[in-house]
């Protein structure tokens, strides 16, 4: 069932070419996505820092980026600002080892970047799913 409302999600990655990728993947449903990009870990805590938590309804973050990275940015996420919103990791790291890192830094779901626009979306779309369900649970 496709949400009636907006969607917010927030995605960070230092990639320009990932995040117009990303928003062409999220134009082809029919889902009705607003996001908000940011290009490190730092750029993001510090909006993260000045706005309400429902100002958004899920992050997706990449992990190696310059400056801080994904995981660094999850842990903060997660034990300083103590948000417990969906946060997903959108990675090219097939290594478990980001995996195991990602789950310890309180991650909701870790996922490879598909390179077809439309698994993009079929992703991104499951983020929603998950992520509305379990708003309207709380």
């Amino acid at each position: 069932m496709v949400p009636s409302s907006k969607i917010r999600f927030i995605y960070t990655d230092d990639d320009v070419d990932d995040q117009v990728f990303l928003a062409e993947a999220c134009k082809l449903s029919k889902i009705d996505f607003e996001i908000k990009q940011f290009l490190s870990g730092i750029e993001l805590i510090k909006y993260l820092s000045s706005v309400s938590p429902d100002a958004f309804d899920f992050i997706v973050i990449d992990i190696n980026m310059p400056v801080m990275d994904g995981i660094t940015a999850a842990h903060l996420i997660r034990k300083q600002l103590k948000l417990t919103c969906p946060l997903y990791v959108l990675s090219t790291s097939k290594d478990p080892k980001d995996r195991e890192r990602a789950k310890e830094a309180g991650v909701t779901g870790y996922y490879v970047k598909p390179f077809v626009l439309a698994e993009l979306r079929v992703l991104i779309e499951s983020m929603v799913s998950t992520s509305v369900v379990k708003d309207r649970s709380e």
